[in-house]
């Protein structure tokens, strides 16, 4: 079984992104890392890690299931050809942290995240979490997909909710 620790990790957050997450201080988190190890973390204080970890799965909204599409299509073009499409993150992460946007851990979630190898990172794309679709939300690789691209992507979301629908 993956630990707390391990899934934070993976997922590129420190102690205080999760402690921010929760409410809670960053020795708070070290605690139930260190008891979910032992195995003697409670089980609803396991869940509301996992959930503030983004690894509950839950059916994703519409705006969520194009994002989803879109991201696939992103990811294959990360790992076919990297360079042009983390530059086109960066210069848009490079642009918010202009000072402007308030969403600093977001900026800061991403950085790291560009940080990782392309392989990584496509597997982050494409994760099925809350904290994925969550980062999706966000996303610096708005303008790696050309308009038709992006039109395949949500007419194949408009199908998947005709067929979620029936």
């Amino acid at each position: 079984m993956t630990t707390l620790k391990q899934l934070r990790q993976h997922r590129g957050m420190s102690l205080a992104d999760v402690a921010a997450r929760l409410d809670v201080t960053r020795a708070t988190v070290q605690g139930y890392e260190r008891r979910d190890e032992s195995g003697s973390i409670a089980a609803a204080t396991r869940q509301r890690v996992l959930d503030a970890l983004g690894v509950a799965h839950q059916t994703p909204t519409p705006d969520q299931a194009r994002s989803l599409l879109m991201h696939l299509e992103i990811a294959a073009r990360l790992i076919s050809d990297p360079g042009p499409v983390l530059a086109i993150a960066r210069q848009n992460l490079e642009r918010w942290s202009d000072g402007k946007r308030r969403d600093q851990y977001w900026i800061d979630r991403w950085e790291r995240i560009l940080a990782e190898p392309p392989a990584r990172i496509a597997l982050l794309l494409i994760e099925q979490s809350q904290d994925a679709a969550d980062l999706r939300q966000g996303t610096p690789f708005a303008g790696v997909l050309d308009a038709d691209s992006r039109r395949a992507a949500i007419d194949a979301s408009r199908e998947l909710d005709i067929a979620h629908a029936a």
